[in-house]
């Protein structure tokens, strides 16, 4: 059912059946390379589907180990699990770490709209939009613990100027997150969330409410 997890216990070297990566044991075999984009596709067609129905997959694999994370890392990556390497003793503990992070929706989209004076930075081209000021991005599933962080910056004076914009005139901005996600019952949710932030150049207020963990 929708919110269900999966917690992969392995050494990363599954050697029997559908999936199994024996043949990546010797990186001079002639098929390596075949073979490498074969499994990668596997495992990325079986994240694939575990997100469509809804059902987050998690990796616990042991420290020390030939786990080949580049390929199973995808099972996390697209439900929006987790990758936890851990000790023999220490895996009761990280087992019940993950069970209690508990899913909250499915099928999660985001969109972020900054104020036009700005845009975001260090994020993916495909992902931007609107100048830049707009983010877009399709999320999946997300838990109690899932966080979103993006960073953004004034644009240059050259497209500021472009925009017969002058920042000092500009004494307030706003931002604006739009969430469309499927809650665990099925129904298809819309949140919108908008802020208004004040400027201010008094530099010594700005820092001492600033969040140094974010930053």
């Amino acid at each position: 059912p929708i919110g269900s997890k999966i917690i992969l216990c392995t050494d990363g070297l599954a050697n029997i059946g559908i999936g199994a990566m024996e043949v990546l044991t010797n990186k001079k075999d002639k098929d390596f390379d075949f073979n490498y984009q074969k499994l990668k596709s596997f495992y990325e067609n079986l994240g694939n589907k575990a997100k469509e129905k809804g059902i987050t997959i998690n990796l616990l694999t042991f420290a020390g180990e030939e786990s080949n994370i580049e390929i199973l890392g995808q099972l996390c990556e697209l439900t929006q699990g987790e990758i936890i390497r851990v000790k023999p003793t220490e895996i009761l503990n990280e087992f019940a770490n993950l069970m209690d992070n508990e899913i909250l929706a499915t099928d999660v989209s985001i969109t972020v709209k900054l104020h036009k004076t700005f845009e975001f930075r260090n994020e993916r081209k495909e992902d931007l939009s609107n100048e830049n000021s707009e983010f877009n991005q399709k999320v999946g599933m997300v838990s109690n613990e899932s966080e979103l962080c993006l960073e953004y910056r004034v644009k240059s004076n050259d497209e500021l100027l472009k925009m017969n914009v002058d920042l000092d005139l500009i004494k307030e901005i706003f931002f604006q997150s739009i969430i469309r996600y499927t809650n665990l019952k099925g129904a298809e949710c819309l949140r919108v969330t908008t802020k208004k932030q004040l400027i201010s150049d008094e530099s010594e207020k700005i820092i001492a409410q600033a969040k140094p963990e974010i930053i």
